[in-house]
């Protein structure tokens, strides 16, 4: 697998949450449908883990088939715990949600899981991919992720 294609699969979900989050808006189906935030959560865990397993890859943090495993548990999950705090931030200072809201901290949390379990996924395709040559997911110095 190329590096772009690696990027491809990537900006794919990226569009797929655009395009569910511009329906979601403009029909109010997150006001309509109290679980429609679900999916998109989970898409979201999903986008944060693939881009950055690929940009991780891409320069070359991932190189080695020692421990490669654990290391690219470690960078999803602190990627998708970085970003998904952040976006829990970003929906109280943006005046999205209120910490006085009913339900607020267990909607919180679900958003978390489903985010840390889009991650999850990402990690599962990414360590299944056919090992490089060089025996590691990513071979850097030739600019590949292999498939």
């Amino acid at each position: 697998m190329t590096k772009l294609r690696a990027f491809w699969e990537s900006f794919f979900v990226l569009i797929l949450i655009v395009v569910l989050h511009f329906f979601g808006a403009h029909f109010f189906w997150y006001w309509t449908y109290k679980w429609f935030d679900i999916p998109m959560h989970f898409l979201g865990g999903l986008w944060v883990a693939l881009t950055t397993l690929w940009i991780s890859c891409y320069f070359g943090h991932i190189n080695s088939i020692v421990n490669y495993k654990l290391k690219t548990l470690l960078i999803v999950l602190f990627s998708v715990i970085v970003i998904g705090i952040s976006w829990e931030i970003f929906e109280i200072i943006g005046k999205i949600t209120f910490i006085q809201d009913v339900g607020y901290w267990s909607d919180t949390l679900g958003d978390l899981l489903n985010d840390f379990l889009g991650g999850i996924v990402a990690y599962l395709y990414f360590i299944k991919r056919k090992k490089c040559p060089s025996g590691s997911i990513c071979d850097p110095k030739k600019g590949i992720i292999c498939n």
